[in-house]
């Protein structure tokens, strides 16, 4: 075996050292990712893509605002009959990235800031790891640069939550590793152990709980190597305890995951409450699909990660040319933009594997080669089969989440392969071998006639096929050209030492521009000022709404394929080049119920409560049956996304506006019953599901006004109403995102019913008298009232988030004060 050891520390510059040149490539990494994403820092750009407008951007405004009002983030009233706000990984509720925001009087340029702001920590915390693998500080460099601009960073800028659990994982595998070297030193290890808790608590605050799984897989393997083959290097040392090694990588982990956990407790509550109410934990296929059936790699793909994209960037539009190819398996956007590694990375990665042949290397090649594999999902049936028969890891909803653990290894082994080549290079004397030179003129003459092909196919080819050849012939020289320069430039300084700071430099801008490039080219901006925050439909349904101040649920329904036309400002659609910006529908989704302020409800998402998903599954299923429902749940609106088939109207509503620049429709129901009404008699049930049935089974027979009570506990209904006697009259009088209050003027004891999910949490009073609250029509909330005039108020105070905020808050502050102490005692000792 040969283990060809890299200088003690390849430096960036000559001479004399100070303290502070250590952070010189930290600088450089920042400046890297604040350079690549100028036009977000500086040029008024921001994102936009998928679940940027959708989800991340109204959530965070709609956080950023509750916490400067000095109250907590706790309900979401406006989405899906409301949710528990904290229980959101989009919504990354007690990430310190919300507090970070609230610095910036513009939360369109603060979401973007905190976005570059963690591209940069991800390169940054990749360097640390390098350097715990003992890398140079040039190796580690080229290690941060490919993690910060790879393939799985720059694809998740549109995925908030991922982007910042994927920028701690480095920190949680350097702080493990540290651990792991210092174990024979007892008094170093209390200050590792807290960045490691640390660490993976943002990663569980991030609401990246995928993320926290993968970084727990990699922990664990390798502390398994650690422990089977020694001391990191590989070699057994002097009184090297197997037993020893064993309970310190246990207890390191352990420590991860139950501290952590503690720390994240206002996320990790919420959540698991929210799982066990969902149709996750019912056993629901989550959007239809199972696990690996939708955003998971198709075969063709797997070349991309030799060679930048053939089929261009990945637009929000049907533009995307993999979707011709594969028209009834994929027809979506993929997860992962891009999965170019880069190919002077992937030179060296292998390199790293080649020459650096010790069992965390092999390890850390084995969660590459898996990450990839299982990023195919469903298209390799075995692995797939595999995964979706463990209990935890068949909730895993996209596939190629796991290319994430790919991401994580490779940078580090090109770290390796770095340090290797720059070994090898100072033993040769005054020319490079011959071997290099001939690979040299093998990659320069690939890269030109690959070149001169896809020239050739553009001047001689029509096509739809020959343009995808010419792409691929295009990302092929791209490739090959890399590779060559990083030859030439390693012949051209053959035999002189390897820190030349020339060479260095040289290569860094190739390995920078590689990635730069593909980087942006899958980077989708839009000027700032063209950004709207409440879309153009939001007014539309205020002014057609039967009550303008609180409108009725405006249900979104799909045909056919998804379209994604553009968004509309002031009236007319705006594109950009051939990039739609986003769908009205995608807007509705996102912006206009938080930020809009309007109710909006979709097709149930994955951590839908199991009654609501069941009723909107019978809607979308049974259109000409479900107008009783839409009336009983109080959905005032339906916005179609693309035309009704057979030109029917939506479930027999009327046509308020038909957009159609955008390819949608709104349709309004007058006859739908309002966010809150006294019901007229009351029906029971034994469960919430058997009340759903109910609705659903005899929808035609009972009254619109008539609720069905979950009977949870003896005397819950009430029975028929009078005849001919109405219940009474009801009036908001107090509204806010957690709270609601209500004056009643009831002619019999009946019930107020609210359109709204009656979740954990939610309390009732009575003219100050706190009182049960019931459970109408499968999930509503409902509350008994006397004969009389009376104030209910409804609060939402949730003992999970409650517990879980105090837990995190003790937590913390523990870790902090031995963080203070521990400090303190490493400086006195040193």
């Amino acid at each position: 075996m040969t283990n060809l050891k890299p200088p003690s520390d390849i430096q960036l510059s000559h001479g004399t050292h100070s303290p502070l040149s250590r952070f010189i490539p930290l600088l450089l990494l920042i400046a890297l990712a604040i350079v690549v994403f100028w036009d977000l820092v500086f040029g008024g750009a921001t994102l936009f893509v998928r679940d940027v407008s959708t989800y991340h951007l109204p959530y965070f405004r709609f956080i950023r605002e509750r916490l400067l009002s000095g109250k907590l983030p706790s309900w979401n009233p406006y989405t899906e009959f409301g949710e528990p706000l904290a229980a959101l990984g989009l919504a990354s509720t007690f990430y310190p990235a919300q507090f970070l925001m609230m610095l910036d009087p513009d939360p369109l340029r603060a979401y973007n800031l905190v976005i570059v702001f963690h591209v940069a920590l991800a390169g940054c915390f990749m360097y640390w790891c390098a350097r715990e693998f003992k890398c140079s500080r040039a190796g580690s460099f080229v290690a941060g640069a490919a993690y910060a601009l790879g393939p799985e960073i720059i694809s998740m800028t549109v995925e908030a939550n991922i982007l910042f659990g994927a920028a701690w994982m480095p920190a949680v595998l350097a702080a493990f590793r540290r651990i792991l070297r210092s174990a024979d030193e007892r008094a170093s290890l209390i200050l590792p152990h807290l960045l490691l808790i640390i660490s993976f608590a943002m990663i569980l605050l991030a609401g990246a709980f995928q993320v926290a799984v993968m970084t727990v897989l990699i922990l664990l393997g390798v502390g398994v190597i650690h422990t089977v083959r020694g001391k990191p290097t590989g070699l057994p040392g002097n009184g090297y305890n197997r037993k020893r090694a064993a309970v310190v990588s246990a207890a390191a982990l352990l420590a991860a995951i139950l501290f952590g956990c503690l720390i994240a407790a206002a996320q990790v509550f919420p959540i698991w409450e929210l799982f066990s109410h969902s149709i996750r934990a019912a056993g629901y296929k989550a959007h239809g699909y199972t696990y690996g059936t939708r955003y998971a790699f198709e075969w063709l793909r797997l070349p991309e990660v030799l060679f930048p994209s053939p089929f261009g960037p990945v637009m929000p539009s049907e533009g995307y040319e993999l979707n011709a190819i594969y028209p009834k398996t994929l027809n979506v956007l993929p997860y992962i933009f891009t999965i170019y590694l880069g190919a002077g990375v992937l030179a060296f990665a292998l390199a790293g594997i080649i020459r650096r042949r010790t069992p965390t290397t092999w390890l850390l090649a084995g969660f590459a080669v898996f990450g990839v594999l299982a990023g195919l999902g469903a298209n390799l049936p075995p692995l797939s089969w595999i995964i979706k028969s463990l209990p935890f890891f068949r909730s895993f909803r996209y596939a190629e989440k796991w290319f994430c653990m790919t991401a994580l290894v490779v940078p580090l082994l090109a770290a390796f392969g770095f340090d290797a080549i720059s070994a090898e290079i100072m033993k040769w004397k005054n020319a490079a071998p011959k071997w290099l030179r001939r690979l040299f003129f093998v990659l320069a003459i690939a890269a030109i006639l690959s070149a001169v092909l896809s020239l050739a196919g553009l001047t001689t080819v029509d096509g739809a096929a020959s343009l995808r050849l010419t792409k691929l012939c295009r990302s092929i020289a791209h490739s090959f050209a890399v590779l060559a320069v990083i030859s030439g430039l390693l012949i051209r300084f053959g035999g002189r030492v390897f820190s030349d700071k020339r060479l260095l430099f040289l290569l860094f801008v190739v390995i920078a521009a590689d990635l730069a490039i593909t980087a942006r080219m899958q980077t989708f901006t839009m000027p700032r000022k063209l950004y709207k925050y409440e879309p153009a439909l939001a007014g539309r349904i205020r002014e057609n709404a039967i009550d303008p101040e609180r409108p009725g649920w405006t249900f979104i329904r799909k045909h056919g394929p998804k379209t994604m036309p553009p968004v509309e400002i002031d009236g007319r659609a705006v594109g950009m080049g051939e990039k739609d910006m986003w769908s009205t529908n995608r807007q509705m989704v996102g912006a206009a119920p938080l930020i809009g302020r309007l109710p909006t409800i979709q097709r149930h998402l994955i951590l839908t409560p199991t009654p609501v998903a069941r009723m909107l599954r019978y809607i979308h299923r049974n259109p000409d049956k479900a107008r009783p429902l839409l009336d009983r749940y109080g959905i005032e609106f339906v916005l179609e996304t693309s035309p009704p088939p057979g030109g029917k109207k939506a479930f027999g509503f009327e046509l308020v506006s038909d957009i159609r620049t955008a390819g949608q429709s709104l349709w309004r129901n007058p006859d739908r019953l309002p966010m809150a009404y006294l019901s007229r008699g009351t029906r029971v049930s034994k469960s919430d599901d058997e009340a759903i049935n109910l609705l659903t089974e005899s929808e035609q027979n009972l009254p619109a006004d008539v609720a069905v009570i979950t009977e949870k506990v003896a005397g819950a209904g009430l029975g028929p109403a009078p005849v001919g006697k109405q219940p009474g009259e009801v009036k908001l009088v107090a509204f806010d995102y957690d709270r609601v209050a209500y004056d009643v003027d009831a002619n019999y004891e009946t019930c107020l019913i609210e359109n709204a999910l009656n979740y954990p949490g939610w309390l009732a009073k009575v003219d100050g008298k706190s009182v049960r609250l019931d459970t109408a029509n499968g999930f509503l909330r409902a509350v008994r009232v006397p004969a009389g005039k009376h104030r209910v108020e409804l609060s939402f105070q949730n003992t999970c988030l409650i517990a879980g905020a105090w837990i995190s808050a003790l937590a913390f502050a523990g870790w902090i004060i031995i963080t203070v102490l521990a400090l303190f005692l490493w400086r006195r000792a040193s």
